[in-house]
């Protein structure tokens, strides 16, 4: 992930009623995002964004514009060529200290028009708060559920998120578990294991039978041994299915600080 650059401008109301992007050089650049001051807090903008009366939709696009909420795309160059997504059904604000020192807030926002759900980092300084950074996550057939765990130390917590939807069509279905840690340069994906995995395919000279296979998993936060590097592990208890064959194991995931990232050992602890 890239260093996200610090602007010190002061945006204004102006701003977001004469178009936000298009009157500011914040988004402009490409591959940038902005990290700059807000004149509201997390409960306003939750507010406008969630506004159905019709006469918020300049805000709106320039909140969507400035909180990175787009759908993501490959090989794109331009910032503004991306599909925007200003139309929120629901917006959750929980407040958060994901990296010390430091008050975050973290925005859970919904786009069922664009099958996406954002999760937007906020940092309050004194008496402002400043964007941080976005994560988009899929949610065309399935809704992630958040939550805000302290995993490595008690002083701060991580983003962690049941049922990230990585693929969906006949005869296939992938669903992820995932924690996100924040980091100086941003947002960062410590883990990301599969939760549900579902193929099934016509067997072979079989008329009207399927082949399917299945792996489901069930992750528990569990308290890590003496001497770990965090205070909490994620123990996986895996159980794969394919025909008439059923097997169990388990994983534990440890936090490694060489790498920065909760790392898998196989365990025999149920």
């Amino acid at each position: 992930m890239t260093i996200l650059n610090h602007f010190k401008t002061k945006i204004a109301v102006t701003f977001w009623v004469m178009g936000f992007c298009g009157v500011t050089s914040i988004c402009a650049q490409s591959g940038q995002r902005p990290n700059t001051v807000l004149d509201f807090s997390p409960d306003h903008i939750r507010s406008i964004l969630v506004d159905k009366s019709g006469t918020k939709e300049a805000e709106q696009q320039g909140y969507a514009r400035h909180l990175q909420l787009f759908v993501p795309g490959k090989g794109v160059d331009r910032l503004d060529s991306r599909i925007l997504c200003p139309d929120i059904k629901r917006v959750k604000v929980s407040e958060a200290v994901l990296m010390t020192p430091g008050h975050h807030a973290v925005l859970e926002i919904d786009s069922p028009s664009c099958q996406y759900v954002f999760l937007v980092v906020l940092k309050h300084n004194e008496s402002q708060w400043s964007y941080i950074d976005t994560m988009p996550l899929w949610s065309k057939d399935i809704q992630p559920e958040t939550s805000l765990e302290s995993l490595v130390d008690n002083s701060t917590q991580e983003i962690v998120v049941r049922g990230v939807e990585v693929d969906y069509g006949t005869g296939i279905f992938v669903e992820n578990f995932m924690i996100l840690k924040l980091f100086p340069e941003g947002l960062r994906v410590v883990m990301d294991e599969p939760k549900d995995v579902t193929f099934e395919i016509p067997s072979k000279g079989r008329v009207g039978a399927n082949a399917r296979q299945r792996q489901k998993s069930q992750f528990k936060i569990v308290r890590s041994d003496e001497g770990s590097a965090a205070i909490r592990s994620i123990l996986e208890e895996q159980t794969i299915e394919d025909h008439n064959l059923k097997v169990v194991r388990w994983w534990l995931f440890t936090w490694s600080p060489e790498v920065k990232k909760f790392r898998a050992y196989p365990t025999l602890a149920n």
